[in-house]
């Protein structure tokens, strides 16, 4: 074969009879939008016509690798983390896949997915690395022993049961109205990659708060006793959630949460705050803030379907709390 053979494919035959060494999960190279996970890999100085043939070479006599080199194989398997962190961003561009080997470095035509076998000729001992790239950072995989470089892309997470649940009272023109707002948090995460807000800067990573079951209970009667008044409200995130670390106060980033009762949430929002790399603990305060508002008429359902506040004026008049919601604390621990 020649010294600078390379081929990539899809393969799901038998392994060779050759001694190939099988890989743990441990090997699992993963990023946002991807997951790789070697099955076997192995080096050889030549294949038998058996050997070639189970690999899906047409090769009747076998084959040997050039002078001063052998092979390198990986067979990669399936996962179930095979789409990467986040599976349902759809912003992020095309993965990009290259091998390194020695100083060379070329692109791959295809991604190598599960069931790609990679078969190259190298000179012997030289390093080869398997190299992805997501959304601009590089992952890459030694190919001679399955073993993942990881820089960079740690999640810790932390599954939590923190229930918020306060009331407040609205001043309307038709009178005080009690408010309530109730939702769990059931899950802290610091990561380096979000949807939406793509890397953190060097140095810093995000704390993504989960938030289930958003809602808020305020209903008004018209003046005739009939019409049903709807208190709309859209949480502000950057108001309503505080993070407190190490003696300073970091509010999270901005985003319009609407928790009126037609619109109430059974699939999760999350909050996001800038921290440290090294972030380990703080704590969350939360005090319900945002835009508050009835309509002058008797609404439709679909009226509160928004996700931005309406515009004050003409049929939404925006409401101001008389008594707020108290606020609460609660401790975030990662390992």
């Amino acid at each position: 074969m020649p010294p600078d053979f390379l081929e990539v494919r899809a393969y799901d035959g038998a392994e060779p009879v050759l001694l190939v060494t099988y890989r743990s999960k441990e090997s699992l190279l993963f990023g946002p939008h991807f997951g790789l996970l070697p099955h076997w890999t192995a080096t050889w100085e030549s294949l038998s016509a058996e050997d070639a043939q189970r690999l899906g070479f047409d090769a009747p006599d076998g084959f040997r690798a050039a002078e001063g080199h052998e092979f390198v194989a990986m067979h990669i398997g399936s996962t179930q983390l095979d789409q990467g962190r986040w599976p349902d961003d759809t912003d992020h561009p095309k993965l990009t896949a290259s091998l390194t080997i020695g100083n060379r470095t070329e692109e791959l035509a295809t991604f190598p997915g599960p069931g790609t076998l990679i078969v190259a000729s190298v000179p012997k001992s030289a390093p080869v690395k398997l190299t992805i790239t997501d959304m601009g950072h590089e992952f890459s995989l030694d190919m001679r022993t399955a073993k993942p470089h990881r820089d960079g892309y740690k999640i810790v997470s932390a599954t939590v049961d923190e229930w918020y649940e306060a009331g407040g009272v609205v001043a309307t023109p038709l009178g005080p109205a009690s408010l309530s707002v109730s939702f769990i948090i059931d899950e802290v995460s610091r990561e380096p990659y979000l949807p939406d807000l793509g890397w953190a800067k060097p140095g810093r990573n995000w704390l993504r708060v989960r938030l289930s079951q958003l809602k808020s209970t305020a209903q008004l009667r018209s003046t005739a006793g009939q019409a049903r008044l709807v208190v709309g409200f859209l949480l502000d995130t950057a108001k309503t959630f505080t993070l407190e670390v190490e003696g300073t106060r970091v509010p999270a980033k901005h985003e319009w949460i609407n928790v009126s009762i037609p619109v109430s949430q059974v699939y999760p929002h999350t909050v996001v705050f800038d921290v440290p790399e090294s972030f380990r603990s703080g704590t969350v305060r939360i005090t319900p803030e945002g835009q508050l508002f009835i309509y002058r008429r008797e609404p439709y359902i679909d009226d509160y379907y928004v996700s931005d506040p309406p515009t004050c004026g003409g049929d939404v008049l925006c409401l101001r709390w008389r008594d707020r919601p108290r606020g609460e604390a609660f401790q975030v621990e990662l390992a």
